[in-house]
């Protein structure tokens, strides 16, 4: 049974037009140019039959550049974290707490330099 999609396209969406996912480049994985490349991947992380992340990687380079998640549950992107320097993990959080739009925090995730207080980037993989 294919996850419900809250993002209005590719897989598990009920949006008559947009990508379609092509089973041969992984479950999830939509091709949103036709080139063959994945180039969205559309995750369900807690396991609850609801897509509650898409993955992009805008550039067709391998790396994930983008991930935006619905972190409760409501079919509303409210974190969206951004790879800024290509090495797959995520540098700049946002977090929309009231659900406007808008980021209402802003971090900046410093990679794990193994000392106290520190704090670990997130991969986006």
């Amino acid at each position: 049974m294919m996850a419900q999609n809250p993002y209005g396209v590719g897989p598990g969406s009920s949006a008559e037009q947009g990508p379609i996912p092509n089973p041969a480049l992984g479950e999830g994985a939509v091709d949103r140019d036709g080139d063959g490349v994945a180039d969205t991947l559309y995750v369900d992380l807690d396991g609850d039959g609801r897509i509650d992340g898409a993955l992009f990687d805008h550039n067709q380079d391998g790396v994930i550049d983008e991930g935006n998640f619905d972190t409760d549950g409501d079919g509303i992107v409210d974190t969206v974290m951004i790879d800024v320097d290509g090495d797959g993990v995520a540098d700049v959080m946002g977090v929309d707490h009231d659900q406007d739009g808008y980021a209402d925090e802003v971090y900046t995730l410093e990679p794990d330099t193994g000392s106290a207080g520190s704090t670990d980037s997130t991969d986006l993989m």
